[in-house]
């Protein structure tokens, strides 16, 4: 997925509990916290 969007240049959108499975395929993540985005960070980070 993440070759497919950059090649294609799109953005997708994965909602899930497991971070381990969203790092393996997204390049930045989003930490929500009582429906509120309170981080925002590269998976290398």
């Amino acid at each position: 997925m993440r070759r497919a969007a950059r090649e294609r240049e799109f953005i997708y959108l994965i909602v899930s509990h497991d971070l381990s499975a969203e790092g393996r395929i997204c390049d930045r993540l989003a930490v929500m916290k009582g429906g509120e985005i309170v981080e925002i960070l590269d998976v290398e980070a």
